[in-house]
């Protein structure tokens, strides 16, 4: 019997040193592991970093191409309204005109009651009486006042109009 005591007592060493050693290795398991969250997560923090700056510079960016657009196009109209022989103002840079007519409501009424152009109910249409008063050379008893808004078209490809102005 000894023997046999003799061997669960080997297995028994046997076992504690294979705990030993699995809690061992457990042990820089977990170090490693620890290890390797902290480095990921300095990576994700400056990688986080990272992208919230280069958000804020893409916004930054895109704030400074909307300021230069309004610039250049109040410049435009400015420079239209100054020399309106050219609607082409700059390389990538024209000017459309809206040509339309200022009518007060109750004016085109009257003159549309006036004249038996209405509609039933009695109403002016003012869209209609523009395009009338634009169309017509004959002379009108409206208080009407024709009016130019330019508005500035900017080219998507400011390099390709760049290039062909130089």
């Amino acid at each position: 019997m000894t023997h046999a005591v003799d061997l669960s007592l080997a297995t028994l060493d046997q076992r504690r040193a294979e705990l030993r050693a699995k809690v061992a290795e457990l042990h820089d398991l977990r170090i490693a592991s620890a290890d390797a969250d902290h480095i990921a997560e300095t990576r994700e923090a400056e990688l986080l970093a990272a992208m919230t700056d280069e958000s804020g510079a893409a916004r930054a960016a895109a704030d400074l191409v909307q300021t230069a657009e309004r610039e250049v196009k109040a410049l435009a109209i400015d420079l239209y309204r100054l020399d309106p022989s050219s609607k082409q103002v700059a390389p990538g840079v024209s000017i459309a005109v809206r040509v339309g007519v200022n009518i007060a409501p109750a004016e085109a009424l009257r003159w549309a009651t006036s004249h038996d152009m209405f509609l039933l109910p009695v109403t002016a249409d003012l869209k209609a009486m523009e395009k009338f008063c634009l169309a017509t050379t004959l002379p009108l008893d409206l208080a009407a006042t024709v009016v130019e808004t330019p508005t500035v078209r900017l080219a998507s490809d400011l390099s390709a109009a760049l290039e062909a102005a130089s």
